[in-house]
């Protein structure tokens, strides 16, 4: 079962698995940014919750769904459990 991307909060993680899982699949984060006209600086405000307007959940989503919902939303989970942010 998918989560909901609107489910799945900005917090300073996001980039974090969402950079890795980037990188397992072999694409470049810096190519995915420019082809979607963002550099990488502000795509990290976004998934931190920096930026958070409607384009900020657009860019979030589309971040999601480059990798994978279920698999970020698991690994998402995981990271934030072991920061001891979830219980």
């Amino acid at each position: 079962m998918t989560t909901s991307p609107q489910r799945i909060h900005p917090s300073p993680f996001f980039y974090e698995v969402w950079a890795g899982l980037m990188k397992a699949q072999g694409k470049a984060v810096p190519a995915w940014a420019v082809a979607k006209r963002f550099n990488a600086q502000t795509l990290r405000m976004m998934s931190a919750g920096s930026l958070n307007g409607e384009k900020a959940h657009r860019v979030r989503h589309a971040m999601i769904q480059e990798v994978g919902e279920e698999i970020f939303s698991q690994l998402h989970e995981m990271r934030l459990r072991k920061a001891g942010m979830l219980g």
